[in-house]
């Protein structure tokens, strides 16, 4: 009940109730969500992933090792690239106080699924990934300081929660423009605020705050997208009414 009137019911959301309990809750009692794991300083590191893993702030799977070795040996190397140990532990379980944030790959995996069954609309989810990674590939070493083009993409996709909000979260029903310019400013919108309120990644409720700011703009957009199509009908309707008449004249 309190959700239908604060919140305008599931099919006609103004805003996401999960994503406000969850920064209701941070509010009360930030002590209970963990910081940063990593430090403005720590971001010019040209391996921020590596350096969080050596400083202890990522607890590795005993099995890290042994995966990471046989991916760089059987898949990375026909690539050239070599990917250090940790990645492995980031996709299976990252340490955060919201357990839906933990495990990417189950995150992946079942996000396959509902787009092969056509049961959730990608362009969204597409274009802020595209995006938001293009950011902090190339702007985060400019705020930061650290080497240029440097940007760990690999983990600020797989902290944060930003895999898992951006497929299940970002786009919750009535938060989100309905025409496909308007979906486009959408995801545009939230992945520039998303790299201004949690960097590079590793933000315990960031991209929380990311959907209650992009959720206020898509008001305004919908707004944009009404007014569009009240003048688009209108215009049909006087140029249909406009012929009628030709046609009564004749």
């Amino acid at each position: 009940m309190l959700c239908k009137y604060a919140f305008g019911g599931f099919p006609n959301a103004w805003a996401n109730p999960a994503v406000v309990t969850v920064i209701v809750a941070y509010i009360v009692n930030m002590q209970a969500f963990p910081p940063y794991m990593l430090t403005g300083q720590d971001w010019q590191t040209r391996n921020a992933a590596l350096y969080l893993i050596q400083k202890g702030g990522l607890p590795l799977l005993s099995s890290d090792a042994a995966i990471t070795a046989f991916l760089n040996d059987h898949v990375f190397s026909i690539f050239g690239v070599v990917i250090p140990e940790g990645y492995v532990t980031l996709l299976w379980d990252f340490p955060s106080t919201i357990p839906a944030f933990r495990f990417n790959l189950v995150t992946l995996v079942s996000s396959i699924i509902f787009f092969s069954l056509d049961m959730m609309d990608i362009l969204i989810p597409a274009i802020f990934i595209f995006f938001y990674s293009l950011l902090v590939r190339f702007f985060l070493p400019l705020i930061t300081m650290a080497p240029a083009f440097q940007g760990d993409i690999i983990l600020s996709l797989l902290t944060s929660g930003t895999l898992f909000c951006t497929l299940y979260v970002l786009q919750w029903y009535g938060t989100t423009p309905v025409t496909v310019s308007g979906k486009v400013a959408y995801a545009l919108s939230a992945a520039v605020i998303a790299f201004f309120v949690m960097g590079g990644g590793t933000s315990p409720v960031g991209y929380m705050f990311t959907v209650l700011f992009v959720n206020l703009l898509s008001l305004l957009i919908q707004v944009a997208e009404s007014h569009s199509a009240r003048k688009n009908i209108e215009t049909v309707i006087v140029s249909k009414l406009n012929a009628l008449k030709e046609v009564e004249n004749v």
